[in-house]
Parts: structure tokens; sequence; C-alpha cells
């Protein structure tokens, strides 16, 4: 059976974080609001959806790589969030920078669910992206950084 990741956000940073779990032979669904960047990131092998709540049942770790602070509690958690329909004890990072307050409540929630959460801010900005360089600043569990990509 495929290990499924769903890649919340193919924006400039999720769009060059979402081919590294193809390339490992991982299932990935993008998700976005945006017709034009589901459809670059289904011509490179991808399966993408429009939101979050979309994404193949079971799915076993969701990247929110979003905007701002408030969006990966929606993308997550929300009433079209992706939670239900992740794997019992997934692995969910949300890679947007935000204030300590709402990391904090991000991992409680994901905690109350039985998920695995990593704080994952990335950097590198358009220059990272096109170099795939990103830069990765995590904050973890020790169990979530057992699950490799």
């Amino acid at each position: 059976m495929a290990t499924w990741v769903a890649v919340i956000g193919l924006g400039s940073m999720g769009s060059a974080a979402a081919p590294s779990p193809l390339k490992a032979g991982l299932a990935v669904t993008g998700v976005a609001p945006c017709a034009e960047a589901r459809a670059a990131f289904v011509a490179a092998s991808g399966m993408a959806v429009a939101s979050a709540g979309d994404i193949a049942e079971n799915t076993e770790a969701a990247m929110a790589l979003v905007v701002d602070d408030r969006e990966p509690e929606a993308a997550l958690f929300g009433a079209a969030g992706a939670a239900e329909r992740l794997a019992p004890g997934a692995v969910i990072s949300a890679s947007t920078t935000m204030p300590p307050a709402s990391a904090r409540s991000l991992v409680a929630e994901a905690e109350r669910r039985g998920f695995l959460y990593l704080d994952a801010p990335v950097s590198g900005g358009a220059r990272g992206e096109v170099a795939v360089a990103m830069v990765v600043m995590a904050f973890r569990r020790d169990a979530a950084f057992l699950i490799r990509f």
C-alpha cells in the first residue's frame, strides 16, 4: 500500500517542497485552491485537490506550507481541514512562521487528536526554492522525526 502525503499549499514554498516526497516514491496529494497550481502539480506526477478535506483517506503525513499563521489551523483542523482524513498517528508539519502561542495551540490540538506534530518553518525565499535549497527549522517530539520522507 502506498504511503500518502498531503502537501497543503502549492505556492512558492509548497511547490518547491512537494517534489521531494514524490521523488522518494510516496503518493502525494497537493492541495491548492488555485486551479493553475493544481494543474502544474498534476503535470509533475502528483494528484491535486482544491481543499485539504479532499485528500486521500488515511493520509499518513500532512505538510502545511501556507501563507500566514491563521491558515495552518484551518487547513489542518477546520471544517474543511485535513484532520478527518488523516490516519491515526499521522505526522503533521506546519511550515509557517508563527507566534509561539499559535504553534503551541497546534501542538495541543494535534496531540489531542492522536497525531504527531512538527513545527517546521522554512526559509529560502524564491532563490532557495529555485535552487532547492530550502532550510527547515523544526521543533518536534522525538517520535515525529522517526518518520522519514
